[in-house]
């Protein structure tokens, strides 16, 4: 019963700070994820970073 459990929880809203920041958060940091997910997603975001990272030091470079 433990599983159906996960899936009712999985479907619920979520309740969490509003905007934009708020929704970035309780995208990355949801409890239910599993640890494949988890990674995945901070993987993800870790890029992101580094991406827009390395575009604001060539506009300061090139500027």
């Amino acid at each position: 019963m433990g599983r159906l459990d996960d899936i009712v929880a999985r479907n619920q809203p979520r309740r969490g700070p509003g905007g934009l920041i708020g929704a970035v958060i309780s995208e990355t940091h949801d409890p239910l994820d599993t640890p494949e997910d988890r990674s995945r997603k901070h993987l993800a975001w870790v890029i992101v970073g580094a991406v827009v990272l390395a575009i604001v030091i060539a506009v300061a470079i090139f500027s």
